[in-house]
């Protein structure tokens, strides 16, 4: 019987969703989507919980009618906490749409997917129209590379650091 009961426990323990044992490390995490293009992104720290920061993307995006491609990059702020296990972002403004899904497959590497769109000028004597122009959901993997710097205060200064 104690020896069913320790199988189970170590079944139970090997079981747990390997996401939830990675812990997050607050700085820059950079690195690129399957198609070679720039991505980056800040994990901040504030009373125990994890959040998305600043973050950039580049990307080519396919058009239509007529058919070309765009290239374009972003930079924004998603300022959202970062669950256990996926964390679904989204980040839009008159220009761009960015949505995605993210975990930390490490405390050191973080992987998901996103898809990209803008919407662009169509070609003209001055341009007449606009197109919506879309980079397919592709995968992304992100190492981290640097911690957060604190820079000396000089004497007298009072800083809170969050």
């Amino acid at each position: 019987m104690q020896r069913s009961a320790f199988l189970l426990s170590v079944a139970l323990i090997s079981a747990a969703p390997v996401s939830a044992l990675h812990a997050q490390m607050v700085g820059t995490y950079v690195g690129t989507t399957e198609d070679g293009s720039l991505m980056t992104m800040a994990v901040t720290e504030s009373a125990g919980v994890f959040y998305l920061g600043a973050s950039s993307v580049n990307f080519t995006a396919q058009c239509t009618d007529p058919s070309r491609t765009v290239s374009g990059g972003e930079g924004f702020f998603l300022g959202q906490p970062i669950s256990e296990s996926t964390t679904n972002f989204a980040w839009g403004d008159d220009n761009y749409d960015f949505r995605g899904a993210l975990h930390f497959a490490s405390n050191k590497v973080i992987k998901g997917t996103i898809t990209s769109r803008t919407a662009a000028l169509v070609p003209g004597d001055p341009p007449r129209k606009s197109q919506f122009c879309e980079s397919a959901k592709q995968p992304f993997t992100l190492t981290f590379q640097t911690a957060p710097i604190f820079f000396p205060e000089l004497p007298g200064t009072t800083v809170v650091h969050h």
